[in-house]
C-alpha cells in the first residue's frame, strides 16, 4: 500500500500488523493476507482513520465477525480493518435526546412511550448484545442469540431468524458516509428487507445502533434463549467452520407457486437437499448432512474450494429445479491477482 506510511506518521501509536492472514479471524477459516490489518477498539479512533481514508484515497475493508464473508484465496489489498468496537448501554430519554436532534427523533419517543432504549457499537459479538438485553429484562432479541459475527453484518443483512428481522427492533443507526459525515438514520431510512439494508448500496459504515425494547418477565426470556439455542443445534451444524447459509430463500413467483402446493417462499437448503447434494464435495468443502444450506470447511478447504463447490450446487438446483439461488454469503478479495 504506496500511501501506508501516511497512515504510519499520522496515528504512530496504533498496532499495524501487515500480510497477516485473514483465516484465523473468519467464521470459514479460510482467506489470504491483508496487505495491512488494523484491530479497532475505540469508536472514535476508529472513524478517525476511516475518515483519514476517505480524505486520501486509502482503499480499506471494514470487517466484523466475519461469518457472512468469504475470504478470497489472495487475500484483501489495502487496509483491513476489523471493527471491536462493542460499548453498548441503556439510554434514558434524556440521553437520547441529544444525540438525535431530529424531528422524527421526538416523534419516536411519544409512540413509544412504554419501550426502553439502549445503543450498542457495532463491533459487539450479536450473542453479546443479546445477553446484554436479557440482564436488563428487554424482549424482543432472544432468537438472534445464535446469530453468528457482530451486530454491525446483523444491521447491514437485517439478520433473521425464522420469520423475525432484527430491523425492526431498531429505532436509530449511526454512520460514516462516504464523504466523512457521521449521520443517525431512522429505521425507515434504513430500508430494511429481508436479508437487505441500504448499507448494501451506500458505501456507508455503520457505527452504533439504538433498539427500543419492551420489559419481560426474566423467566421467559430464559426460556426464549434455551429454545432457540436447542433449535439452532439440532439444525445447524455447529462446531465446524461455515460461513452459515450460502443462499438465500428463494421467493417463488406466482406462476412457479402452484408447482409447491401454493408456496410463496421456499428454503433454499430443501431445494438442496431435493437436489441430491447433501455430503458433496470439492476439495476440502463440503455440503453438510445436518442442514443442506452450510458449506463447511473439513478442515482442509481452501477459498477456491468453497467458491467452487457453492456454484456447483448453484447449478444443480438450476438444472433441476429451474430456481435460481442466490447468494446469501459475500465474497471478497475476489479480484486481487487477476
Amino acid at each position: 500500500m504506496s500511501n501506508f506510511t501516511d497512515l504510519q506518521t499520522t496515528f504512530p501509536d496504533l498496532e499495524w500488523q501487515e500480510h497477516t492472514s485473514l483465516a484465523p479471524y473468519t467464521y470459514m477459516k479460510v482467506g489470504g493476507p491483508a496487505e495491512v490489518l488494523w484491530e479497532a477498539r475505540d469508536l472514535d479512533q476508529m472513524v478517525a482513520v476511516l475518515q483519514f481514508c476517505q480524505s486520501n484515497d486509502i482503499p480499506y475493508t471494514l470487517l466484523g465477525g466475519a461469518s457472512n464473508v468469504l475470504v478470497s484465496d489472495a487475500g484483501i489489498d489495502g487496509l483491513v480493518i476489523l471493527n471491536q468496537c462493542a460499548e453498548v448501554a441503556v439510554l434514558a430519554e434524556s440521553e437520547v435526546s441529544p444525540l438525535i436532534a431530529e424531528e422524527w427523533w421526538a416523534t419516536v419517543l411519544r409512540e413509544l412511550t412504554e419501550y426502553q432504549f439502549f445503543v450498542a457499537e457495532t463491533g459487539i459479538k450479536t450473542a453479546e448484545l443479546v445477553k446484554f438485553a436479557v440482564s436488563k429484562n428487554l424482549s424482543g432479541l432472544e432468537p438472534f442469540l445464535g446469530v453468528p459475527g457482530t451486530l454491525g453484518g446483523a444491521i447491514y443483512n437485517n439478520s433473521h431468524y425464522t420469520n423475525e428481522l432484527i430491523g425492526d427492533f431498531v429505532v436509530a443507526v449511526e454512520v460514516l458516509t462516504p464523504d466523512g459525515q457521521r449521520i443517525w438514520l431512522n429505521q425507515e431510512a434504513c430500508e430494511f428487507a429481508y436479508d437487505d439494508s441500504r448499507f448494501h448500496r451506500s458505501g456507508e459504515s455503520i457505527l452504533r445502533v439504538i433498539f427500543a425494547l419492551l420489559t419481560g418477565e426474566r423467566s421467559v426470556l430464559d426460556t426464549n434463549l434455551r429454545e432457540a439455542t436447542v433449535k439452532r443445534a439440532t439444525t445447524q451444524p455447529l462446531g465446524v467452520p461455515s460461513s452459515g447459509c450460502m443462499f438465500r430463500n428463494v421467493e417463488l413467483p406466482p406462476e412457479k407457486q402452484a408447482e409447491y402446493d401454493g408456496k410463496t417462499v421456499l428454503s433454499a437448503g430443501w431445494l438442496i437437499d431435493q437436489a441430491g447434494l447433501k455430503g458433496t464435495r470439492v476439495g476440502g468443502a463440503v455440503v453438510s448432512d445436518k442442514h443442506a444450506n452450510f458449506l463447511v470447511n473439513d478442515g482442509g478447504a481452501t477459498a477456491a474450494d468453497i467458491q467452487a463447490l457453492a456454484e456447483t450446487v448453484r447449478q444443480a438446483v438450476l438444472d433441476q429445479f429451474g430456481i435460481e439461488l442466490e447468494r446469501e454469503v459475500f465474497f471478497i478479495g475476489e479480484q486481487k491477482g487477476k
